[in-house]
């Protein structure tokens, strides 16, 4: 059994190999997936939007531990999602929200929470442990109470009108990359894209030639690149610069 795991707690610490301890004194049979543990500290977005681009390549049955979680110790409730081929776990904060929105999702408050925890590393108290024990066959529902509503962040969707899509930048990836919320499957090669006032004619097929480029990135997502080069720091872009794609 697999269980990736997803945290923003960089690699200094011992955080993470203390939760893969607990995770296998329950399961000694465990395989680790480390997704990163570079999110920025407390950065629920971008870690929503890192573990979806992550997920869909898992084998079914993968379970996901997820923690990050500025809100450990408060009335956030650690929680488990169940999808058709997947399980998650972590705080009800809104981290799974790309998740809810394209999956069909049942999801557990984890009950009972131990007594005598820490307020502060919930991720060795609860989620890893819960985690270890649904690699080990015990049934979600032995392990928390199905809830009718939980905490997400609505995905900033493109506008679209008969001649435009407009978008915005959801993520800048470590090569400076520039990823936006505009689906690229059905995108013409012949658009017009207009961004931080530069226009971009086309969309390429691979990272060629000296100024920006549009490009469909692996996500499936329309992005803005610059060729052995950082496109945020080129366009001084950041999440929420606003895109435009011309159709005609």
């Amino acid at each position: 059994m697999t269980i990736a795991i997803l945290t923003d707690f960089g690699l200094e610490d011992t955080y993470t190999a203390i939760m893969k301890g607990v995770m296998l004194k329950i399961n000694p049979e465990l395989r680790f997936v480390d997704i990163t543990h570079s999110i920025p500290q407390g950065d629920i977005k971008k870690a929503a939007f890192r573990l979806f681009t992550a997920y869909k390549y898992f084998p079914a049955n993968t379970i996901f531990l997820v923690v990050v979680d500025p809100g450990v110790g408060t009335k956030r409730l650690p929680i488990i999602i169940k999808t058709n081929d997947y399980y998650f776990v972590g705080p009800d904060n809104g981290i799974f929200s790309w998740i809810y929105t394209y999956e069909r999702c049942k999801v557990y408050s984890i009950k009972p929470i131990p007594k005598n925890i820490s307020n502060t590393f919930h991720g060795k108290d609860i989620f890893a442990p819960v985690a270890a024990k649904l690699s080990k066959g015990i049934k979600i529902t032995q392990l928390g109470e199905e809830l009718k509503q939980w905490t997400f962040f609505k995905i900033p969707a493109p506008q679209k009108s008969k001649d435009t899509i407009e978008g915005e930048i959801i993520d800048i990836d470590g090569f400076g990359n520039l990823i936006t919320n505009i689906e690229s499957a059905k995108l013409s090669k012949k658009v017009k894209i207009t961004i931080k006032g530069l226009t971009i004619i086309g969309i390429e097929k691979s990272y060629t030639g000296v100024y920006p480029i549009a490009i469909k990135g692996s996500a499936g997502f329309l992005e803005i690149s610059l060729p052995n080069g950082n496109c945020a720091k080129k366009l001084k872009a950041r999440i929420g610069t606003k895109i435009c794609i011309h159709l005609h």
